[in-house]
């Protein structure tokens, strides 16, 4: 990154010729770019790939089918028609005030979702990487800059400890607005630190219903791709599913099929934390009377609880909650406690009007086919909220 950037600390930043540089870019310029990069990135077989994936695997444990399934499922969505919807809505709108971005260490190409709009505004932009995952935001904006060298100070990359205080104010002080990825943790840290506008991505519980006749062995694959898919640490994750009909055949199908999945698709290392959190979740759910799959942590775990038990998140490993409902109108109210908490729901089967409306009043902001959650595009409001608008 040293040979494209030249500024050393928010003193040495003139933001402000920055921005002017980047007005000078066209939008079919911009946008010929970005989708040519996006798809080297799709690409696991490009240089910048064959550059960046060793290192994605080593921090992550990701196994390679995996990492490529979690590119095409977050690049796959801003690029092309949806990358140029945004850009043509952004036409003529600019807003030269700086921003941070601070990513989490979730998702690798989280990066795309707040640059993307960031850039259609030709705002200058400052990404914090997670420490442990900064390879796609350095490639990413590497090769932006060898196609576009007005970004060369427009946007930059950074990476400091979280809560680094020192560093990070330096930062926020130049900031007039601040996206911002992670835990709640994070999240508070950061409100207490800045005084301008956070617009805040924290954690967020998802989730799948199946509220129809559907035979679990032919939808089982589908829900466990969402389950798996990064882990469960994505807010499109899938933990929980609330079935209306064969609960305990929801069961076995998803014990199945997760253990199929992890043959391909084989699950990180845990910590001896993680573990003994999920070893912890079986035997009290074993306790209480819920069927509990029998197989290796690493293979995923299924509980399917008795009607009416108190709805949990899951541990995460791969750890998936069933609860069987009389109706399917009884979901908003199973759910009322997670108010302004919840994100996505995947839908197998008639899910109804009221049911939608009322789910999305507790803060749903995304309903999807099962396998198809975690692939939003440009236009997804994340949290409820229009980022581009937002950051205009």
């Amino acid at each position: 990154m040293s040979d494209q950037r030249q500024v050393g600390s928010p003193a040495d930043w003139d933001w402000r010729q920055a921005a002017a540089a980047m007005a000078s870019i066209g939008d079919d310029e911009l946008l010929e770019a970005w989708n040519q990069i996006l798809a080297e990135f799709l690409d696991s077989r490009s240089p910048v790939r064959r550059g960046i994936d060793p290192d994605l695997i080593a921090a992550t444990g990701t196994a390679p089918a995996s990492l490529q399934a979690g590119f095409e499922a977050v690049l796959g969505g801003v690029r092309g028609k949806a990358a140029e919807d945004l850009v043509r809505r952004a036409a003529g709108r600019r807003r030269c005030a700086p921003l941070l971005v601070v990513l989490a260490g979730n998702l690798p190409a989280l990066v795309v979702q707040p640059l993307l709009p960031a850039l259609a505004l030709r705002r200058p932009v400052v990404v914090k990487t997670a420490s442990e995952l900064p390879q796609v935001p350095e490639a990413l904006v590497t090769a932006l800059v060898r196609r576009l060298p007005a970004l060369a100070d427009g946007v930059l990359v950074r990476s400091w400890r979280g809560g680094s205080a020192a560093v990070e104010g330096q930062w926020l002080g130049v900031a007039d607005q601040v996206v911002a990825y992670g835990g709640a943790e994070a999240m508070e840290q950061l409100r207490s630190r800045f005084s301008g506008e956070l617009l805040d991505y924290g954690p967020k519980l998802s989730l799948a219903v199946s509220g129809g006749e559907d035979d679990p062995l032919d939808q089982a694959d589908r829900l466990v791709r969402d389950i798996v898919l990064f882990e469960q640490r994505g807010c499109l994750s899938v933990q929980l599913l609330f079935v209306t009909e064969r609960a305990d055949a929801w069961g076995e199908a998803l014990s199945a099929a997760l253990l199929e999945r992890s043959r391909s698709w084989p699950a990180p290392r845990p910590s001896t934390f993680e573990a003994a959190r999920v070893q912890q979740a079986r035997l009290e759910a074993q306790s209480r009377g819920a069927w509990v799959s029998s197989g290796a942590l690493r293979s995923g775990t299924v509980i399917v609880e008795p009607e009416g038990a108190e709805v949990r998140p899951s541990p995460g490993l791969r750890t998936v909650i069933v609860h069987p409902l009389r109706r399917i109108e009884e979901l908003p109210d199973r759910l009322a406690r997670f108010a302004g908490q919840l994100q996505g729901v995947g839908v197998s089967g008639p899910l109804g009007t009221s049911v939608r409306r009322a789910l999305g009043e507790l803060g749903v902001s995304r309903f999807a086919p099962f396998g198809e959650l975690q692939s939003p595009d440009a236009s997804w409001c994340n949290g409820g909220r229009d980022l581009l608008e937002s950051l205009a």
